[in-house]
């Protein structure tokens, strides 16, 4: 388990910099070229996010999703494997643009993997990119550095559950994250 440590204080600090610049850099790349959510797809997740969050939300298509280059670093820091795999993820949130990966797009339910990135896309908004950073890479190391572990990722996938198996009881993504958040 993850020890606060100010040497760990130090480099998940030094992390969530590079994640904040990353992240940012990702967004602008990729936002100009980016679409709407497609119409059928709106109409479906629409009761459960609020429009402006829908207005906001763009998407775009990649061969697949490349692994930053700090992971390299991250490996070398911490030992073992690569912590997280992003060429092996189906999509990827940039603050308001989301990327979708080809390489395993055709594996994934489309509607759940859209509404689990738009899930995404609420929770930089609620918390700002370095919140959201900082949130995701404390609880990604608290966590074993276990991907579905981290605490906005249970959340994201909860959410997406409640979706899947209830789109008959509509609720507001937005309120849902705050709450979790505590904001």
């Amino acid at each position: 388990m993850f020890r606060v440590t100010p040497e760990a204080s130090e480099l998940i600090d030094s992390l969530v910099e590079t994640a904040v610049a990353w992240a940012e850099t990702q967004r602008n790349a990729f936002r100009e070229d980016a679409f709407t959510l497609p119409q059928p797809e709106r109409e479906l997740i629409s009761p459960f996010f609020r429009e402006e969050t829908l207005e906001k939300v763009r998407f775009r298509h990649v061969r697949k999703i490349e692994n930053p280059d700090f992971l390299g670093f991250l490996k070398a820091t911490v030992g073992g494997n690569t912590p997280i795999d992003f060429s092996q993820m189906a999509g990827i949130t940039f603050v308001d643009t989301v990327i979708l990966s080809d390489a395993y797009f055709e594996e994934n339910d489309l509607l759940s993997l859209l509404f689990h990135e738009c899930v995404h896309v609420v929770q930089f908004d609620q918390l700002g990119v370095e919140g959201f950073m900082r949130r995701y890479i404390e609880g990604w190391a608290a966590n074993g550095m276990d991907y579905f572990a981290i605490p906005l990722e249970r959340d994201a996938y909860e959410l997406e559950r409640q979706f899947r198996f209830q789109p008959h009881r509509p609720f507001y993504v937005e309120d849902a994250v705050a709450l979790r958040l505590k904001l």
